[in-house]
C-alpha cells in the first residue's frame, strides 16, 4: 500500500504552511514495514490573506506578495522493532514586495525539529476496524530567526524551543484508507531585548484526519486531508498579550509509488477553504515531495 506515504507527505506541508519555521508538528514516522527512510519536500507557499483577531478575513492586494519556499530533509530510523527517531532541517528562502516597498528576501536555516516514536498499537494480524497507531515526541529547536530577533517578514522560526507529544492512527481496506494525527505542543518562555522583557507562550495543538483511495490498475493514490492549527495566546510582561491563532488547512495529494523503495507526491493545501480563522496569515502551498525507503 502507499496510502500512508501520501498521508505523512500531506501532513508535512499541511503543518508547514501555518508555521514560520518551517518545522512541522508533526514528525515523519515509519508506518511501513521498512527499516528507515529520507523525504525531501520541495513547497512553495503564498500568503493570500490575513484574519484578523476579530471579524472575517481580508484577502491581500495584488501587488503585496510574500512568498515562502521550503526544502525540507527529514530522516527516520528504526532503533529497535517498535521505537525509532528523526530529524528534519528545513532551509527557508522568504520573499515579500508591497506596492509601496522593493523586494526584500531572506535565505537560511529554519527550527531544527528532533523526534521519537513507538508503535503502540502494532498489526501483528489483520483486523477489520482495529487501526495502527504510534505514538511520538518532537523537540523543535530556534534555529531560525524569529519576529523577536528582526523583522517579520525575515522570520524563519517561532523563536521558541518547543515539546510537542501525539498520536497517530492509520488504517486500511482495500483500496481505502483512513488516518487520524492529533498533537499538543507547549513552548518555553524565553528573554528579549537584553532581557527587559520575558514572553510566556502557552499550549498549541493540531489535527489532521485523512483519507484516501488507491487506484487498481495504477500504482496512484489520490488524498484529501482537513485539520486545524491552534497556538495559544502569548504573554508579554511588559506590554499586551497576543491573541490566539487559528487556521484550517485543506489539502488534496497524489502519490505514485515508482518502486517499492521509492515514492514521489504532490500536494496542494489551501488554508483560506475551511474556517473559522483567528490572528493568522492565510496560505497557500503546492509542494513535491520524493521518499527513499530501505526495507528491513
Amino acid at each position: 500500500m502507499i496510502w500512508w506515504l501520501t498521508f505523512l507527505a500531506g501532513a508535512k506541508l499541511v503543518h508547514a504552511a501555518a508555521c514560520c519555521g518551517g518545522a512541522s508538528a508533526a514528525p515523519a514516522v515509519i508506518t511501513g514495514d521498512d527499516r528507515a527512510q529520507v523525504s525531501v519536500t520541495a513547497s512553495q507557499g503564498q500568503v493570500i490573506g490575513d484574519a484578523p483577531p476579530d471579524g472575517l478575513p481580508v484577502f491581500r492586494a495584488n501587488g503585496d506578495r510574500e512568498l515562502t519556499r521550503l526544502i525540507r530533509i527529514e530522516a527516520s530510523t528504526l532503533i529497535t522493532d517498535r521505537w525509532q527517531a528523526g530529524v528534519g532541517v528545513p532551509l527557508i528562502q522568504k520573499t515579500a514586495e508591497t506596492a509601496s516597498t522593493s523586494q526584500r528576501t531572506s535565505s537560511g536555516l529554519g527550527d531544527i525539529a528532533v523526534s521519537t516514536a513507538y508503535e503502540a498499537l502494532p498489526e501483528w494480524s489483520y483486523s477489520v476496524w482495529r487501526p495502527r497507531g504510534y505514538v511520538f515526541s518532537q523537540l523543535t529547536l530556534p534555529t531560525g530567526g524569529s519576529v523577536y530577533d528582526g523583522a517579520s517578514w525575515d522570520a524563519r522560526g517561532k523563536g521558541f524551543a518547543t515539546w510537542g507529544l501525539g498520536a497517530l492512527l492509520v488504517k486500511g481496506w482495500s483500496d481505502w484508507d483512513v488516518s487520524l494525527l492529533g498533537e499538543a505542543h507547549h513552548s518555553f518562555s524565553r528573554d528579549i531585548e537584553g532581557g527587559a522583557i520575558r514572553i510566556h507562550p502557552s499550549w498549541g495543538g493540531s489535527a489532521v484526519v485523512a483519507g484516501g483511495y488507491s487506484l487498481r490498475a495504477w500504482p496512484i493514490r489520490l488524498g484529501l486531508s482537513l485539520g486545524p492549527i491552534y497556538e495559544g495566546a502569548i504573554g508579554v510582561s511588559a506590554g499586551q498579550d497576543s491573541s490566539p491563532q487559528l487556521a484550517w488547512t485543506t489539502s488534496a495529494q497524489v502519490s505514485w509509488l515508482v518502486s517499492l523503495e521509492w515514492t514521489l507526491s504532490a500536494v496542494y493545501s489551501d488554508q483560506t477553504l475551511v474556517g473559522p480563522a483567528t490572528n493568522s496569515q492565510l496560505n497557500r502551498t503546492l509542494g513535491l515531495l520524493l521518499q527513499k525507503r530501505w526495507q528491513r
